[in-house]
């Protein structure tokens, strides 16, 4: 006797059941992309929260950690922290668009679901596209399109 096959699950369900999974992976690394993204556009903040941190510190330590000589060698240290910055100063033009594409394939699974309404993912991930997009035109007007 053969078995019954009463829990076979359409073809057309199982796909959308796994976009709308790949939507939802795909919003969640989006604020991944986000947060490069944002590390890259204020990266130059960096080096100047590093030296105000050290002349607080300086400041309220009254100017005795400036006998301390591995104080002092935290003053030259901020060559390696430029490098870093540099480096991330120059990957928004990658990571903008990864960004915005993560956000719009986010979107596109989400509205596949007919079961669930992801109305405040959909938001978000619209929301991070338009940030993506704003800052994408801001550097490209900036730096005239290089």
């Amino acid at each position: 006797m053969e078995k019954p096959n009463a829990f076979k699950t359409p073809n057309g369900l199982l796909a959308r059941m796994q976009a709308v999974r790949f939507g939802k992976i795909l919003f969640n690394l989006q604020f991944v992309a986000l947060a490069v993204m944002a590390a890259s556009v204020l990266s130059f903040l960096f080096v100047a929260a590093y030296y105000i941190v050290l002349i607080f510190i300086t400041i309220i330590t009254l100017f005795t950690l400036l006998g301390n000589d591995t104080f002092l060698m935290l003053w030259s240290g901020g060559e390696i922290l430029v490098e870093v910055t540099e480096k991330l100063a120059y990957s928004w033009k990658f990571t903008v668009p990864i960004a915005m594409a993560l956000s719009a394939l986010s979107v596109a699974c989400l509205c596949l679901d007919r079961y669930d309404k992801h109305g405040v993912r959909i938001a978000v991930s619209t929301t991070v596209f338009a940030v993506s997009l704003i800052v994408l035109v801001v550097k490209l007007v900036s730096t005239g399109g290089a």
